[in-house]
């Protein structure tokens, strides 16, 4: 038995409730369940029930054993003094406020239906990742929908406390903010942490200096990034070096400045080298100025995505790294790029903006845009999809990695509507 399985079935109320009573024989009634809580404290809150003759308001806290609320130490913490009930699968001891006095106790063991209980653990203990694959064809589209976008929402809202996190270390900065995020969404997963780094290596201001100039701006992430290191190299990089040296000098940069060997080269594709990413990374603060109040600013999609797809300086239309020369072409950061860089910089400042401020077309915002960029394809979305998942934009691949994360992986069924609905065989 498992405390989620009994948090499913008081929420629920999938219990027998004929001549229901405490464990001390009082009568018991319940009116509200009350509101499952995800933090510190009880479980469920704003609950009402009648035992006896009284009504009680207040918490209820779950457990298999009610032993397990003195190993958790609720009886000396007084959080827990507005239990009003102790609903438990087995109840093997006597429990107690912090003032002593009883807590009265629902058990639970002989008012559960052993069919639940078994298709809880058929479930449960599948051998795949997403448990219901096997089922999943028996539960109507609306109910998953609803699953959707329940787990989209909660990525928007994980995305959203991660980057409000990021705003208090920054004192408050948004512009800072969409800076490091911007950086470290050029990594692309494989160079993510070296950029991040390179954000904090080269502060905003002195890139703010010189928006202006894209050959000052190239030869400050470049330089700083430890790619201009070499005192040899053709015309272009020379005159980067030479920028930068000075411009290093002039700001004091040389104490922060990254190597070479914290950028990724290895397997791989030559669009994908730092060298050309820090280049139209570049051309991308160029041509924003202020990325956070672009970001705020923008509500068109398509203009948005006109402002990022934007070309490298000529001299990497035929280069990805310095003295590599190639087959000449614009190198324009690409679509799945582009859409990369909003889902993970655009959407997460627009939700965390949105919800810290409480404006809710910041995150209605937020949710067009997924639904106007293209799905991402990857190893969880293709799973999806096998399984007649349809997975038609970023909206329904974000929501589909979510629900994977967050809920397969985690067997977080029972907080899953397609988990309720396959226990339940609800109609």
């Amino acid at each position: 038995m498992q405390e989620a399985f009994l948090h499913f079935i008081w929420q629920y109320q999938y219990f027998d409730k004929n001549d229901l009573c405490t464990i001390d024989s009082e009568s018991l009634e319940i009116f509200d369940q009350g509101f499952l809580q995800t933090n510190a404290g009880p479980d469920f809150s704003q609950s009402r029930i009648k035992i006896a003759d009284i009504l009680w308001s207040g918490n209820v806290e779950i457990h298999v054993k009610s032993s397990a609320w003195l190993q958790h130490h609720h009886d000396t913490d007084k959080a827990y003094d507005n239990v009003i009930l102790h609903v438990v699968w087995e109840n093997d001891k006597e429990i107690t406020r912090t003032d002593g006095s009883k807590i009265p106790v629902l058990e639970l063991k002989d008012r559960v239906e052993p069919s639940l209980i078994d298709r809880y653990k058929k479930l449960i203990n599948q051998p795949q990742d997403i448990l219901c694959q096997n089922q999943i064809e028996q539960v109507d589209h609306l109910t998953k929908l609803s699953m959707w976008d329940k787990a989209l929402m909660n990525r928007l809202e994980r995305k959203a406390e991660e980057v409000t996190d990021l705003h208090k270390q920054l004192k408050g900065d948004w512009e800072i903010v969409a800076y490091r995020l911007l950086c470290r969404n050029f990594g692309f997963k494989i160079n993510n942490d070296a950029f991040e780094m390179l954000s904090k290596a080269l502060p905003l201001k002195y890139i703010h200096k010189h928006a202006n100039n894209i050959h000052q701006v190239e030869a400050l992430l470049l330089g700083q990034a430890g790619f201009l290191d070499e005192k040899e190299g053709g015309n272009y990089y020379l005159g980067l070096r030479k920028e930068y040296l000075f411009l290093s000098k002039k700001y004091q940069l040389e104490i922060l400045k990254m190597n070479q060997h914290q950028w990724k080269f290895l397997r791989l594709r030559p669009a994908n080298f730092p060298t050309l990413r820090l280049a139209q990374l570049a051309m991308t603060l160029v041509n924003l100025k202020n990325v956070f109040s672009t970001i705020l600013d923008t509500t068109s999609f398509d203009e948005l995505n006109k402002l990022l797809v934007q070309p490298t300086s000529e001299y990497w239309y035929t280069h990805y790294h310095f003295g590599k020369e190639g087959k000449s072409q614009i190198k324009k950061i690409g679509k799945s790029s582009v859409e990369n860089i909003i889902i993970n910089t655009v959407v997460s400042v627009l939700a965390a903006y949105g919800k810290m401020h409480q404006e809710q077309e910041y995150l209605d915002r937020a949710v067009s845009f997924l639904q106007q960029l293209s799905p991402e394809n990857n190893r969880i979305t293709r799973q999806w999809k096998s399984l007649d998942q349809p997975i038609k934009t970023a909206f329904d691949s974000q929501a589909s990695i979510e629900l994977y994360n967050e809920y397969c992986l985690k067997k977080r069924c029972l907080s899953c509507n397609v988990g309720v609905k396959l226990l339940t065989n609800l109609d």
